[in-house]
């Protein structure tokens, strides 16, 4: 069986991007573009048929009841439910979607339904953590901030509630912008393993520019099944197959960062992909993410066709 070579997204209506047609909402996602060869027209729904365009539309969620038309010679490539891939080359007649079959069919399912919750902008020193947004001691140990002209940084993990030091780093450039740091990691890891998940980081560049973030990690047992689930994934798939599955995991235990990661992963492979721009564009939007506005200015060129 192949494995997915291509990207996969599917698309999620944001206030500040173009929302997907209604009429998909009521069917089931079968099947996702990834190569275009030649010139074919898709009709969705209720659309008017158009042109295929092999940058944007590249994964392009296939809904069932779609029908693609091929001019000439022309022929496409598509992932179906089961992570299968197959060649369509004669639909000068038009080949029409049918209902999605495979194990992974619920995975589709899922692409619409996570991201679009604006939490507003973060306007502060500190862009993640973040409060409020669940996570885990190795993404949470990547710490992010606003870039100053100047100076040094100070960043330091208390326990909650007694505020006892866990870990401390001072003399960081406050010009780098992010720092990841291992005994970050070890120390917030260490907090779960004590049952304490909600630590607090606070970095302060001078009296007056200070900031901090409750950190919400995911439990002990809960990253242990996440775990399990990211190493059967990794067994079994490698490339964007294994970054979809990856955010799917991550999306199931409202870990968007992570999730986020993996779609911006994917774009590397299809940087004009309209719909995955508008996922992670969603997920970002969501969490404040410091890549949000780039992630927006592109979808909105993306979506013009």
């Amino acid at each position: 069986m192949m494995r997915l070579q291509g990207v996969i997204s599917s698309a999620t209506a944001i206030a500040l991007l173009a929302a997907a047609p209604a009429a998909q909402t009521d069917r089931k996602p079968s099947l996702v573009l990834e190569q275009i060869d030649g010139v074919i027209n898709l009709r969705s729904g209720s659309n008017e048929a158009r042109p295929i365009d092999k940058d944007k539309d590249r994964g392009r969620v296939l809904y069932q009841g779609d029908v693609l038309t091929c001019v000439d010679k022309a022929s496409f490539t598509v992932l179906n439910a089961a992570f299968e891939e197959h060649r369509v080359e004669n639909c000068a007649n038009g080949y029409v979607v049918s209902a999605p079959t495979g194990t992974s069919a619920v995975v589709l399912e899922r692409y619409g339904r996570t991201g679009g919750r604006s939490r507003g902008a973060m306007l502060g020193l500190l862009l993640w953590p973040a409060s409020g947004v669940r996570t885990t001691p190795a993404t949470a140990s990547q710490i992010q901030w606003r870039k100053q002209s100047g100076g040094t940084l100070t960043a330091t993990l208390k326990e909650a509630g007694g505020g006892r030091v866990l870990w401390t780093r001072s003399g960081i450039d406050a010009a780098l912008g992010t720092l990841r740091d291992a005994d970050l990691e070890t120390a917030l890891r260490a907090q779960v393993d004590a049952g304490k998940n909600d630590p607090v980081l606070e970095v302060r560049v001078s009296d007056a520019m200070t900031a901090s973030a409750t950190i919400s990690l995911l439990d002990r047992a809960a990253e242990q099944s996440l775990q399990q689930g990211l190493a059967s994934a990794g067994a079994a798939l490698a490339g964007d197959a294994l970054h979809l599955v990856r955010a799917d995991l991550f999306l199931e235990r409202n870990l968007p960062r992570e999730a986020l990661d993996e779609y911006v992963a994917m774009l590397d492979g299809a940087p004009q992909s309209a719909m995955l721009l508008t996922k992670a564009s969603a997920l970002a939007v969501e969490i404040s993410d410091p890549r949000a506005a780039d992630l927006i200015r592109r979808a909105r060129a993306a979506g013009g066709s």
